[in-house]
């Protein structure tokens, strides 16, 4: 089984309610780590019942804090509405992906003429070392010692 069907099929077998253990179990991963890891990758990649689940999750979040909103919103607010309100903002932005590293990478010319230029300077310094004679290293203090006095 390809890594991308895998990931898919245990990203929907976690949306139907099924424990990491019996996840692994069923993908032959040797622990529930790897299944977690496997879950994470499949909702990452996304498939349309993955897709489906996120916007109908994400709903449901904006409902809980539509809910909640007049608990807040007064002189006294409710402490454990404000954490849940909390709480569902966290989960919305998890769900929209705005945790995920964003990462962007630029390739150009100059990181390629650079490293042709680093390679050649390093070309030339060995062959200037090439070209000077080694030189037999002394110890002063080698020299001093009576196998060396003969």
């Amino acid at each position: 089984m390809q890594v991308a069907t895998r990931d898919r099929r245990a990203a929907e077998m976690s949306a139907d309610g099924r424990p990491l253990s019996e996840i692994a179990e069923a993908l032959e991963y040797k622990s529930h780590s790897g299944a977690y890891r496997s879950v994470q990758r499949g909702l990452e990649a996304g498939s349309p019942r993955v897709e489906a689940l996120r916007d109908e999750l994400l709903a449901d979040a904006a409902l809980t804090r539509e809910r909640l909103r007049p608990l807040i919103d007064r002189a006294d607010p409710d402490l454990a509405a404000l954490d849940r309100f909390l709480r569902s903002i966290e989960l919305s932005a998890r769900l929209a992906g705005l945790y995920r590293p964003q990462i962007e990478v630029t390739v150009n010319n100059t990181v390629e003429i650079a490293v042709a230029a680093l390679q050649e300077h390093g070309q030339q310094i060995w062959a200037k070392r090439a070209d000077v004679p080694s030189r037999p290293r002394t110890n002063s203090r080698h020299r001093r010692h009576r196998c060396c006095l003969r």
